[in-house]
């Protein structure tokens, strides 16, 4: 748990310097997935939407999380 926290923490410094980081994002999301804090985690997916609707891996990371939460 953690490592998972301080992962968390990481990911926010990135976001923090450059806010349009989908990968720092994408990686937070999951590593939220893992503490079951799901909304969070869907957040995070739609953040790398919203950065590059292009981007396959968070949708398909929301219908993930959409059927555990």
């Amino acid at each position: 748990m953690k490592q998972y926290e301080e992962a968390i923490k990481d990911y926010n410094r990135v976001i923090e310097l450059d806010n349009n980081n989908l990968l720092a994002y994408f990686n937070r999301g999951n590593t939220k997935l893992k503490l079951k804090q799901y909304e969070w985690a869907i957040e995070d997916a739609c953040k790398c939407i919203e950065i590059d609707k292009n981007y396959i891996d968070a949708y398909n990371q929301i219908g993930k999380y959409r059927k555990i939460y």
